[in-house]
């Protein structure tokens, strides 16, 4: 047999590696442009990186891409991450939104690829609603009229907004019991967002007991489609439903 024929294992891990890093530079190729994320090598794998956060990690070996990606880190297309691979083998990562996914053809980086570019959005489209986006989570004033792509608008305010007539309001629903306490509100005031201290406060009680509920509810909404919390306060930006917004676009209710 020639020698040209002869393949030992140390030339067949060569080209197992060789192709594997072919999958890699090809996926990391295609992701840059405009908006994409940083790219940090490390010894651990190649990461992708969002305002310092880590959103992916891909490693190149035995002819394969293993890409552990996160779905909540504002990269690429949440919902199609939500559906690429199969859930984090390590369940606290997998509770945070990791998913695992094995490149082992162009197709596979190909759709990776598209998983981790931003939707696109026509530019003759209409304006984003006014107000604010945390995270996946939209926070707009209740006075302000509804958009189409709010999905489902829930008011967070414990008491209905002044001026505001209850009847016909574009309202899906009211969890009073998702406002910050009566006592964390008389600390901190109509406009609690201004005082230091009172985010930590109110994520705290977002941990626990009832309010832990709501949040969990929150979440469920939130698998399902669009969701848009409503408050009546007109400085949007320290309202407490910037806090619940943060609170619910996490798996875990954060302590800051």
């Amino acid at each position: 047999m020639s020698a040209a024929r002869t393949q030992g294992p140390e030339g067949a891990a060569d080209g197992a590696q060789a192709r594997a890093d072919a999958l890699l530079d090809g996926i990391l190729g295609r992701l840059g442009g405009e908006g994409a994320p940083s790219v940090l090598r490390e010894r651990d794998g190649t990461w992708l990186r969002r305002d310092g956060r880590g959103a992916a990690r891909l490693v190149a070996h035995d002819g394969v891409v293993v890409a552990e990606v996160d779905s909540r880190a504002g990269v690429g297309d949440p919902a199609a991450l939500r559906r690429i691979g199969h859930p984090h083998p390590d369940r606290a990562r997998s509770a945070q939104g990791w998913r695992r996914f094995v490149v082992r053809t162009r197709a596979d980086a190909a759709r990776l690829v598209r998983a981790l570019r931003a939707p696109r959005v026509p530019r003759s489209g209409p304006p984003p609603p006014a107000g604010m986006l945390v995270g996946r989570v939209r926070v707009r004033r209740l006075m302000d009229a509804p958009d189409p792509r709010d999905g489902t608008r829930v008011l967070v305010d414990e008491a209905w907004p002044r001026g505001v007539e209850r009847e016909g309001a574009p309202v899906d629903a009211w969890m009073p019991e998702a406002a910050p306490s009566r006592p964390l509100r008389a600390a901190y005031g109509a406009v609690p967002g201004v005082h230091r201290g009172f985010r930590r406060a109110y994520l705290a009680e977002l941990r626990g007991g009832a309010k832990a509920d709501v949040v969990a509810r929150l979440r469920r909404v939130l698998r399902d489609g669009p969701l848009t919390l409503l408050t009546g306060v007109r400085d949007l930006p320290n309202a407490a439903a910037v806090v619940l917004a943060h609170a619910v676009t996490h798996g875990r209710t954060p302590k800051s």
